[in-house]
């Protein structure tokens, strides 16, 4: 016998163990609590204070309403004129070019006037260079005009500015001006043209100059500098004032009941932008400091106490509880981080994979309490406190209530988007309710929604390998086992027929229960398919697998047909361990004879031993457990009722009912309910359902008349 002494102690070192668990979660968060002082209020224009009287806690700057400020900034920017800089060498550039144009094409055009060599070609020849002084020095000073004025490229200014207004640095000094008082390269080439015209030109001289196109040589000598007008755009909007005020210590913000007022908005709003991520000192950094732990030891006890109330198979079993910790700590450290460092990116990080994952393992309400207990310990360092709780609370009710049955890779997809239009449109309900508008900043938390989800379906995929990890089973797996294509199955079929069918039938019949009491169904159904497996390495010795009249029991004692009976459940967890079964499958197979007899050779023997030795009974007894789940008991029940029925002469309705009150009663007599949590109300709507299945499975059939043959023709 166990030592009871060593049982109690495990069982206390084991509490502790626990204990130190949950102590190391919150200390690993509280080294990771974001410690910037922050402001716990939850304010609205228009509404009323429902708090204490806010009182200033030291002087503050009274900022400016932020439509204000938009305001001013719009402004600054209207006035602010683009700068164009003058460049000063692109005059004396331009002017050599062209001069340099004129003075090639005039000494062409005199070589061939020379060559020609006649009284008229010489007359036009001196004409040319008396003009050709007077046009050089008149071009000169055109040029140098136009470019005093200045040249600009009309496309850059309007890209810079719709006004046409604009500011030209000469000597470091800015001038103001706008398009209609400088040239472009076109206004200043016909400019030019003008001018030129003005000379009295002959027609020789006209038609030298019909040669030059002035637009093409003219370039702009006043360039738009970007980095410049970027410059003091940013200094003018430095040096807007920002605040309007100043709000003394002592000074009654607030008062309870009072309406916030735009004026007392600005003033809360105020006093929440200067104390975010201000740092606490002396008391008050204790005072925080022993704050935050408090609030972390509180939210575990709670986890804990919920555990150990409705929950404490969870407490025993070390897995299960490292899981959930686990689980809470890296949402709730990524979470601070998130807060500490980019606080804008908090609805990004997918809390609501908490539900998703506990979901997948245990029940609604353990997911549903986890996430809530994640959301609301977050929620006291998340901006917006209020809005940040509804949105993922309401989105963890609608995951739980959805990822029940999620057993195809679809499901998956579909529950992520429910989940992502829950927190969409709630989002937009409460934005509206606050009487605001859309802005960018919105739409940025919609794509972070989107973020959220598609971080969802990637971090869910390492579900397979938490399961493995921790010893849990999912609904996917559990399909996979129900496949009767699984080698282990094929092989139970193939050696063991008679067991295979008998499997399946108690599958049907106690999945069936399961369904009516409430129970899991897919995980009883693989159960029953698995439970019996032990049979396929002695499958003669079970008289499903027996022809008539033919059975290796003849050949042995009472005594060594129990030991081969019983042995097909140590087998069956031998084998089971083989092919590396779940736990969960595994627990059906030890616990679905309890700790019965084998009734048929136990009582054989007593006829025979009438005074036979008491603890014999111990060697015709299954080793045990006895069920210890809804699912294992109503598979005990499930297995004893199929076997029985198949040895019923006269099937009726009567005999059914019969056969199934007599186990059942027998079982409970045998205390083997006992470790279950199954009810006396689950009792007897299994019964029901045992008897509806049976009469279902054992219905007659009508008899079809003989095929009346055709009589033959008369000859």
């Amino acid at each position: 016998m166990d030592n009871p002494e060593a049982a109690t102690s495990s069982s206390r070192w084991q509490r502790v163990r626990i204990v130190l668990y949950f102590l190391c979660a919150c200390g690993i968060l509280y080294a990771l609590v974001p410690r910037e002082q922050r402001f716990f209020y939850e304010y609205q224009r228009g509404k009323v204070w429902t708090y204490a009287p806010l009182i200033a806690p030291y002087d503050f700057p009274l900022r400016k309403p932020a439509q204000e400020l938009r305001r001013e900034y719009r402004n600054i920017e209207q006035k602010l004129r683009p700068i164009f800089v003058e460049d000063t060498t692109v005059a004396t550039h331009v002017l050599e070019e062209l001069l340099g144009q004129i003075k090639s094409r005039y000494a062409t055009y005199n070589d061939s006037l020379l060559a020609l060599n006649n009284q008229r070609t010489r007359r036009i020849y001196d004409s040319l260079s008396l003009f050709h002084g007077n046009f050089t020095l008149r071009l000169t000073e055109l040029v140098h005009y136009l470019y005093r004025v200045g040249i600009i490229d009309t496309k850059e200014v309007l890209r810079s500015t719709q006004t046409g207004e604009f500011s030209i640095l000469r000597s470091r000094i800015a001038y103001e001006t706008s398009l209609s008082d400088v040239y472009s390269p076109r206004t200043a080439a016909a400019y030019l043209s003008q001018e030129v015209d003005k000379l009295n030109n002959s027609e020789e001289e006209q038609l030298f100059l019909s040669s030059f196109n002035f637009s093409k040589i003219l370039e702009p000598n006043l360039l738009f500098d970007s980095l410049l007008t970027v410059q003091l755009k940013e200094e003018a909007l430095s040096n807007l004032a920002k605040y309007q005020g100043v709000v003394k210590r002592g000074e009654r913000i607030v008062s309870t009941g009072d309406q916030i007022t735009d004026e007392v908005f600005q003033k809360i709003d105020s006093l929440r932008q200067e104390m975010d991520g201000r740092q606490r000192h002396g008391l008050s950094l204790f005072a925080s400091e022993l704050g935050y732990l408090l609030l972390l030891l509180a939210a575990f006890s709670v986890l804990y106490f919920f555990l150990y109330e409705n929950y404490p198979q969870v407490l025993l079993r070390q897995r299960e509880t490292l899981f959930l910790l686990l689980l809470c700590t890296l949402m709730l450290g990524v979470g601070f981080l998130v807060v500490r460092f980019a606080p804008r990116f908090l609805y990004l990080v997918p809390l609501i994979l908490v539900p998703f994952l506990v979901r997948t393992f245990y029940d609604a309400r353990l997911s549903l309490v986890t996430h809530l207990l994640v959301v609301v310990t977050l929620a006291f360092f998340a901006p917006d406190s209020y809005t940040f709780t509804m949105l993922h609370g309401v989105a963890g009710i609608v995951s739980v209530l959805g990822i029940k049955n999620m057993t195809r890779r679809g499901h998956l997809f579909h529950q992520v988007l429910l989940v992502l239009l829950s927190y969409v449109t709630l989002y937009c309900v409460i934005t509206f309710l606050q009487d605001e508008m859309f802005t960018v900043s919105n739409l940025q938390v919609l794509f972070l929604f989107a973020g959220n989800a598609l971080l969802t379906l990637a971090s869910y995929q390492f579900s397979y390998p938490l399961e493995r990890t921790f010893g849990f089973v999912s609904n996917v797996t559990l399909l996979e086992l129900c496949d009767t294509n699984q080698l282990l199955l094929r092989e139970l079929s193939s050696r063991a027929p008679g067991t295979f069918q008998h499997s399946m039938q108690v599958a049907n019949l106690a999945e069936a229960a399961a369904l009516a009491t409430g129970a899991n169904s897919l995980l009883i159904r693989t159960g029953a398919l698995y439970h019996d497996i032990g049979k396929m390495l002695n499958p003669e010795y079970f008289v499903e697998n027996q022809s008539e009249g033919m059975t290796p029991h003849a050949k042995l004692t009472e005594l060594q047909s129990a030991e081969v009976i019983i042995k097909h459940v140590a087998d069956g967890v031998m084998l089971a361990h083989k092919y590396r079964l779940p736990k969960q499958i595994i627990d059906f197979i030890r616990t679905h004879h309890g700790t019965t007899r084998t009734e048929y050779f136990y009582r054989t023997y007593c006829n025979n031993h009438p005074d036979m030795d008491a603890s014999i009974e111990a060697r015709f007894t299954y080793p045990g457990p006895r069920p210890f789940s809804r699912e294992t008991a109503l598979l005990m029940m499930a297995d004893s009722i199929e076997a029985a029925s198949r040895t019923l002469k006269v099937i009726t309705e009567d005999t059914l009912t019969a056969l199934v009150n007599k186990i059942v009663e027998h079982q409970q007599n045998a205390l083997q309910f006992d470790d279950s949590d199954l009810t006396l109300r689950d009792i007897a709507i299994a019964k029901r359902v045992f008897i509806a299945k049976l009469k279902n499975f054992y219905h007659s059939r009508i008899e079809y008349p003989d095929e009346v043959k055709e009589n033959k023709k008369n000859s």
